[in-house]
């Protein structure tokens, strides 16, 4: 490991829960954008 690698910590702990919904609904806002602009680009 090199001098600045982060100690790795123990994973007992669990994440906040803000983190839990946000990733999937990020991901579900990226996907629904990609949905809308196709139906877009594909009425034009």
């Amino acid at each position: 490991r090199g001098r600045y690698a982060p100690v790795p910590a123990p994973q007992t702990v669990s994440p906040p829960t803000p983190l839990r919904w946000a990733a999937p609904a990020a991901a579900l806002a990226v996907a629904s954008a990609v949905v809308a602009v196709r139906i877009l680009r594909r009425r034009r």
